[in-house]
């Protein structure tokens, strides 16, 4: 976990752009480690949660108004939200699965 935080904090520390791809690999680290912590009786350190919220707010979407990366466990959305893109909410829809998917998100324009 500690070295998942640590490199969420070099990409936000970084200078140069983040984009979707550079942070996929975080999430799939991070929902790997949720599988992991459901088997046992340890819960997420703040600072991880924390910190995939912090990544989200810096990602370049490459023009894209909306991006997500979506796992098993774990699922980040990010928007664009403008004038020209206005979104109204998010409705997470139980898909019966047990995991999250494409399906489970939809986004209230």
């Amino acid at each position: 976990m500690e070295e998942i935080v640590k490199d969420i904090g070099i990409l936000i520390e970084n200078e140069n752009p983040v984009y979707i791809n550079d942070i996929a690999s975080i999430v799939d680290r991070v929902n790997d480690l949720t599988n992991i912590l459901a088997t046992q009786n340890v819960t997420f350190d703040s600072s991880l949660l924390l910190g995939l919220e912090n990544l989200t707010k810096i990602v370049n979407l490459n023009n894209s108004f909306k991006e997500n990366l979506i796992r098993d466990n774990v699922a980040l959305l990010m928007v664009d939200v403008n004038v020209q893109f206005p979104i109204a909410g998010l409705r997470i829809v139980n898909t019966g699965g047990g995991a999250f998917s494409n399906a489970s998100f939809e986004y209230l324009y």
